[in-house]
């Protein structure tokens, strides 16, 4: 049985950035659509659930990011209510994580299962998750017809056609070029092509510190790099997704029924 796995938070404001009066009954109406398009699946909306421990590790962790208007909170709440509602669907957030983290963890589940898994986000955050013929990700919904949607996904092979890494190279990749959207800074001085030929000739930031002269990067950008390194934990703390944060019995008795 496929997993769905929807990105409760990253759905809900652009369907509120589209339609802010009707922003929760969007919601539901696409999640009921991408159901009947995608039968049979295990579906499950994972949701924010405030501060997390990225937070506490870096206080410009998403400080940047701007108040939310003030109904936004209201209409989220009366979303989350109808998802609730919403026959055979799942949904759940834990403390002190990410939707990104719920799915990380589903994903996980999926993968000790056996299952397929497709993740609906157009956070860039779980291109560390894919995995080839197992692992896809809708990054943009478009309406095909009145009652059908088109599905922009991303793969593993497409990930890595478009940015020269592969999906167990992500984490390194953004920790180069860094991640405005969350206030994450990259190493100065090196961007997309850079973060590409290191990861492609080294294959990792590791094998970059080992054999730094391997990448063909100019000597600035290689004495960046290697002067980054001690940045690189945290980076990586804020990067990588956790994928054991606890599931409810629901979900795991979902599964196993």
């Amino acid at each position: 049985m496929t997993y769905l796995l929807i990105d409760g938070n990253n759905w809900f404001a652009q369907c509120h950035y589209a339609n802010a009066s009707g922003a929760a009954v969007t919601f539901q109406r696409r999640l009921l659509t991408v159901l009947e398009q995608v039968p049979h699946v295990l579906a499950v909306v994972c949701w924010d659930a405030g501060p997390t421990f990225r937070h506490s590790l870096s206080s410009r962790y998403k400080a940047h990011r701007s108040a939310k208007p003030d109904d936004f909170y209201a209409s989220l709440k009366k979303a989350r209510k109808l998802v609730d509602s919403a026959p055979g669907v799942e949904s759940f957030d834990c403390e002190g994580y990410e939707a990104d983290d719920c799915i990380a963890s589903m994903v996980r589940i999926a993968h000790d299962e056996g299952e397929k898994a497709i993740m609906f986000s157009a956070d860039r955050d779980l291109h560390q998750l894919l995995v080839t013929g197992m692992v896809s990700q809708v990054i943009g919904i478009k309406r095909a017809t009145p009652s059908r949607l088109m599905f922009d996904a991303v793969t593993a092979d497409r990930l890595e056609l478009k940015y020269g890494v592969k999906p167990i190279q992500w984490i390194d990749y953004r920790a180069i070029v860094g991640d405005t959207s969350d206030g994450i800074a990259g190493c100065e001085g090196l961007g997309k092509a850079a973060a590409t030929e290191v990861l492609t000739q080294c294959k990792t930031l590791e094998g970059f510190f080992r054999t730094p002269f391997a990448a063909k990067i100019q000597q600035r950008q290689r004495t960046a790099l290697t002067n980054y390194r001690s940045e690189l934990p945290l980076k990586r703390q804020l990067l990588t997704l956790v994928s054991d944060v606890p599931v409810p019995v629901a979900v795991l008795n979902r599964i196993h029924s």
